[in-house]
C-alpha cells in the first residue's frame, strides 16, 4: 500500500458518501489504475483534509494571521493534489504503458516465433515481465484457470476494454495477434508479427515528436518563468521586507517561496510530463543477481543503509539550524519599541561567520538529501547502463549469426566464426566474453544449450538481459529447423532489435534537446542564479548598513541638524527597523534552491524515463550533489567578497 492509498483509507476521519458525479469519476479511473481504495474514501479523507484545515487556521489565527492564512493556503492547494491524484495517477499509468507496451509485443513476437500458442506466449510475459501490462496477463491467465472466460480470445476482449482507455495501440495490436491461430505457416506468422510491432514503433515515434513538438514552447516558459524568475525575485527580497512587511508579514514571504511556489511548479510540470507519449522502458534487472536491497548500497561485499551516510552528511545542517534558532530566540526576547536593539542584532548578524554558519543548511540537506537518491540508485543504474551497451551491441552478433547460418555452418562454428569477426569489428565489445565463454564451453565437450543457459557455467550468466536470453532461446530452439529456416530467423530477430534500438535511439534524441535544457537548469543555472542572489542580498543588506553608518558618522563629525535629518532620512526612507536578519534570507534561498533542483530534476527523469523509480532518484540524487557543491562554493566566494568589500569600513559594532 503506497502513501496516497494509506491516506485515503485511513484519514477520512468524517464519513461521507461521494456524490454520483464525482462517484462515478473516481470509480473509472479506479478501474484503470488499480489504486487500492474506493471513492467514498477518497471524497472523505480530502473533505476531512479541508475541515482540519480550517480548524487549524482558526486557532493559528489567534497567534499571527498571515502564518495562519499561508498555512491554510497550503492544506488547500495540498487538499487539491490529493482530491486530484487518482486521475493523475492514471496518466502515470498511461506513461508505463507506453513505456511497456513496444517490449511486451517484441517479447511476445519472438516468444510466438518459436511457439506460436498464444496462450503460452502471454504467461511467458506474466511470468518473465513487471509492469502493468504484465499484472493484466496474470489476472487474465487466473479468469481463464477458473474458466471466467471459455477462451483466449474472449478474455483478451475483456481486458482490451480497460487497454482502450490506457493505450489505444496496445488494444490494437493486442485484437491482430489474435489472429496467429488463423495462420498456417511461420512465414505468416513472422510477416503478422513483424506488421504489429513496425506499427507499434511507427506510432511511437510520430507521437513522440508530436510531444516534443508540443512541448519545446512550455518547457522554455516553465524553466524561464516558474524555475529561474522565481529564484531572479528573490533579490528582490531585502527591499520586500523594508517597505512590505508592515502588511506582508515575513512568515508569509518564507511561506510562499518556500511552500506554495514549489507546489504550484510541482504540479504544472506534473500537468506538462502527463502529455509524454512514450518513454521507452529501462532494461529489467530481475535477472541482476548481485544488486543491493532497497535503500542500501553494496561497500564491497557489505550492504551499507543509504540513510546512514544521509544522516551524517545532513547533520551538517545542524549548525545553520542552531545560529538561525538562536537568532529567532534572541529577537523574541528583545523589549517592545527597543527598536534599536533590535536593528544591533541584524547588524550583527550580517557578520561573515553567521552567513558561513548558515549556508551550512542548505549545504547538510542538499548533500543529506541527494546523498540518499544516489547512494540507493547509483549502483543500479550502472546496471541498467551495462544491459543498455550490451542490447545495444546484441544485433552485431545476432547478424552475424544470420549470415554464417546462410553460409551453410552449424551453430558450433558459427559461434567460432562470430567471435573472431566480432573480434575485428569490436576490439572491446561488451559482447565478447559472451562468445569466449560460449566457444571455450563448447570446446570442452558441453552441448550449445548448456554452454549458454547452464545457470552454474552458461555465457548468459554474464549478461542479464532479459532481451538477449529470450533472443536466444528463440534461436536455439530453432536449431532443429535446419540452417535456411534458422538463418531466416535470425535475420528477421536481427532487424526488429535494429528497428526497436533505431526508434529509442530517435525517440531519446528528439528528447534530448528538452532534457539537455533541464539537466543544464538544474546542475548549472540554479545553483549559480542562486548563489548569485544570495551574494546579492548579503551586499544590498550591507548597502544599507554602509549608508546609514555613513551619514551617522556625518552627524557626529559635522554635528550639524542637516547631518542629524539625513540620517533620520536615511532610516526612515529605508524603514530599516524592518530589516530581516540576512541569514534567514539564505536559509530561504537554500531551501528554494534544493526544491527546485528536485523538481528540475524529476521533471528531466520523467520525460526522458517516464516515471522509472530508479532513474528518477538518480537523476535527483547526482543533481542535488553536484548543484548543493556548486551553490554553497559560489557563495561563500561571493560573500567573502562582499566582506572584503565593506569589512574594513564597517566597526564589528554599530549602534544606530
Amino acid at each position: 500500500m503506497n502513501f496516497f492509498e494509506y491516506f485515503y483509507n485511513n484519514f477520512n476521519l468524517i464519513k461521507l458518501k461521494a456524490p454520483n458525479s464525482i462517484y462515478k469519476k473516481y470509480a473509472f479511473h479506479l478501474w484503470l489504475n488499480r489504486l487500492n481504495t474506493n471513492p467514498d474514501n477518497i471524497f472523505s479523507s480530502v473533505i476531512t483534509l479541508i475541515i482540519l484545515s480550517i480548524i487549524i487556521y482558526i486557532i493559528l489565527s489567534f497567534v499571527s494571521f498571515q502564518l495562519a492564512f499561508s498555512l491554510l493556503i497550503s492544506l488547500l492547494i495540498l487538499s487539491f493534489y490529493f482530491a486530484y491524484y487518482p486521475i493523475f495517477y492514471t496518466q502515470i499509468v498511461r506513461i508505463q504503458v507506453t513505456s511497456e507496451i513496444v517490449w511486451i509485443i517484441l517479447y511476445l513476437s519472438l516468444y510466438l516465433k518459436r511457439n506460436p500458442n498464444l496462450e503460452k506466449g502471454i504467461k511467458y510475459i506474466a511470468n518473465y515481465m513487471n509492469g502493468y501490462i504484465a499484472t493484466d496477463f496474470k489476472s487474465l491467465l487466473y479468469n481463464l484457470e477458473i474458466n471466467k472466460f471459455k477462451d483466449i480470445e474472449l478474455a483478451l476482449e475483456y481486458y482490451q476494454r480497460r487497454w482502450f482507455y490506457l493505450s489505444l495501440d496496445f488494444a490494437y495490436a493486442m485484437a491482430h495477434i489474435v489472429n496467429i491461430k488463423y495462420k498456417t505457416s511461420i512465414d505468416d506468422i513472422n510477416k503478422l508479427l513483424d506488421r504489429i510491432l513496425g506499427w507499434i514503433l511507427k506510432k511511437s515515434l510520430e507521437k513522440s515528436q508530436l510531444y516534443v513538438d508540443a512541448l519545446k514552447e512550455p518547457a522554455t516558459i516553465i524553466i524561464s518563468f516558474l524555475v529561474l524568475m522565481p529564484i531572479v525575485s528573490l533579490m528582490m527580497l531585502p527591499i520586500i521586507s523594508v517597505f512590505l512587511l508592515n502588511t506582508v508579514s515575513f512568515y508569509f514571504i518564507a511561506f510562499s517561496y518556500i511552500i506554495i511556489l514549489p507546489i504550484i511548479t510541482f504540479l504544472i510540470i506534473q500537468n506538462f510530463l502527463l502529455k509524454n507519449p512514450i518513454a521507452f522502458a529501462v532494461p529489467d534487472l530481475s535477472l541482476v543477481k548481485d544488486l543491493p536491497k532497497p535503500g542500501k548500497f553494496k561497500l564491497g561485499n557489505k550492504e551499507v543503509p543509504a540513510i546512514i551516510i544521509s544522516i551524517i552528511l545532513g547533520s551538517i545542517a545542524i549548525m545553520g539550524i542552531y545560529h538561525l534558532i538562536s537568532l529567532a530566540i534572541k529577537i523574541a526576547f528583545i523589549p517592545k519599541g527597543f527598536l534599536s536593539d533590535y536593528l544591533n542584532i541584524v547588524y550583527q548578524d550580517r557578520a561573515l561567520i553567521y552567513s558561513i554558519l548558515t549556508l551550512t543548511l542548505p549545504l547538510g540537506l542538499g548533500l543529506g538529501i541527494g546523498s540518499y537518491y544516489y547512494l540507493t540508485s547509483f549502483q543500479k543504474v550502472k546496471k541498467i547502463y551495462e544491459i543498455e551497451e550490451i542490447e545495444n551491441e546484441f544485433p552485431i552478433i545476432v547478424y552475424e549469426f544470420a549470415s554464417l547460418l546462410e553460409d551453410g555452418y552449424p551453430f558450433e562454428i558459427v559461434i567460432e566464426k562470430t567471435y573472431h569477426n566480432y573480434k575485428i569489428l569490436k576490439s572491446t565489445g561488451v559482447m565478447e566474453n559472451f562468445l569466449k565463454t560460449t566457444l571455450y564451453n563448447l570446446r570442452r565437450g558441453y552441448d550449445l544449450r548448456t554452454s549458454i543457459f547452464d545457470p552454474k557455467i552458461g555465457s548468459l550468466n554474464l549478461y542479464p538481459s532479459k532481451l538477449v536470453r529470450e533472443v536466444l532461446q528463440l534461436l536455439v530452439n530453432s536449431i532443429s529447423e535446419g540452417p535456411e529456416v534458422l538463418s531466416k530467423i535470425a535475420y528477421n530477430v536481427s532487424t526488429n532489435l535494429e528497428n526497436v534500438d533505431n526508434i529509442k535511439y530517435n525517440i531519446r534524441k528528439i528528447l534530448n534537446e528538452i532534457v539537455g535544457l533541464l539537466d543544464m537548469t538544474a546542475k548549472n543555472i540554479i545553483p549559480l542564479i542562486s548563489a548569485i542572489v544570495t551574494v546579492f542580498n548579503n551586499a544590498v543588506v550591507s548597502m544599507l548598513f554602509a549608508l546609514a553608518y555613513l551619514f551617522q558618522l556625518i552627524s557626529q563629525s559635522l554635528s550639524l541638524g542637516g547631518g542629524s535629518s539625513l540620517f533620520n532620512f536615511i532610516v526612515t526612507i529605508f524603514n530599516l527597523y524592518n530589516l530581516i536578519p540576512p541569514t534567514y534570507f539564505i536559509a530561504i534561498i537554500g531551501i528554494f534552491f534544493i526544491e527546485y533542483i528536485i523538481i528540475t530534476s524529476y521533471m528531466s527523469a520523467g520525460i526522458k524515463y517516464g516515471f522509472n523509480s530508479t532513474m528518477t532518484s538518480y537523476y535527483i540524487g547526482k543533481n542535488l550533489l553536484f548543484g548543493t557543491i556548486f551553490y554553497v562554493t559560489f557563495s561563500v566566494m561571493g560573500i567573502l567578497v562582499i566582506y572584503m568589500a565593506f569589512g574594513p569600513y564597517l566597526p564589528t559594532n554599530i549602534k544606530l
